[in-house]
């Protein structure tokens, strides 16, 4: 299974939709309203399963995430990612 977003190009980054994940709801919100601001459409997610099922639904742009999450470390969670889609 390959993961490739078919969204429209944001000018700088070459892509629109962001999918954000941290446990701290601030941090989430304050981030979301930054990237909002510059253009992005924000996914928001306090942990990385409910994010990776969405990623896998419906494949962002660009994963932002946390190291540190409650059920799945970051670094895990891109693995799991680049197991699915290599070119990540």
């Amino acid at each position: 299974m390959t993961i490739h977003a078919s969204y429209e190009r944001h000018p700088d980054l070459g892509c629109e939709a962001v999918v954000f994940i941290d446990d701290e709801a601030e941090v989430c919100r304050a981030n979301r309203q930054s990237l909002e601001l510059d253009g992005f459409t924000v996914e928001t997610f306090g942990a990385a399963g409910p994010a990776l099922t969405a990623i896998l639904a419906d494949p962002p742009g660009l994963v932002i995430t946390d190291v540190r999450l409650p059920d799945l470390d970051g670094v895990a969670l891109f693995a799991r990612l680049r197991a699915l889609d290599p070119e990540l």
